[in-house]
């Protein structure tokens, strides 16, 4: 037995309460963006998010394209490789980029007026704004078949995002 498969049982990466499978995928998406900042999961599992979805997406490729198919430890195992490997190469320990984390997570920023959402629906707008603070254009909708707040986010995101690149806007800041 691989150091790598000792590592999978409870000192493992920690699962949702729900699980991966009973979650939207904007909700998965969601937890793993969030567990870096849960102070109770260790920073080596907590950080290693970005080649967790890496290395799906790879997977993933590789099954459709080529026909190849991975075992689920094995990939644990590789996500762990490589994200020790980048750290080790970028000198960077958990410390430093624990550091990083909390830099960002004082900085002030304004927030939105707030996203609501009822029963399977949501509702958002967005505001542009021009170097003075002037309002320029602005606009709202509602959404239908929501199932989380998250998921609510996600499409008023990609709605803010469709809306700026038609009306031709080109450095916003969301």
């Amino acid at each position: 037995m691989s150091s790598c498969e000792k590592d999978l049982g409870a000192g493992g990466f920690p699962f949702s309460r729900r699980g991966f499978e009973n979650m939207s995928l904007f909700e998965n998406f969601s937890y793993l963006f969030a567990i870096e900042k849960n102070k109770e999961v260790p920073m080596e599992l907590g950080g290693i998010f970005p080649w967790v979805l890496w290395m799906l997406w790879k997977n993933r490729n590789s099954f459709v394209f080529e026909g190849k198919s991975y075992d689920a430890e094995d990939t644990v195992c590789k996500i762990k490789e490589d994200a020790r490997q980048w750290f080790a190469v970028h000198g960077q320990n958990a410390e430093a980029v624990n550091d990083i984390g909390a830099h960002w997570l004082n900085v002030k920023r304004w927030r939105a007026p707030g996203l609501v959402q009822r029963q399977n629906a949501g509702g958002c707008s967005w505001v542009v704004r021009n170097w003075r603070g002037e309002v320029v254009i602005h606009s709202r909708r509602a959404f239908s078949r929501i199932n989380s707040l998250d998921e609510a986010k996600h499409f008023a995101l990609l709605w803010a995002i469709e809306s700026m690149a038609s009306h031709k806007l080109q450095n916003v800041c969301v």
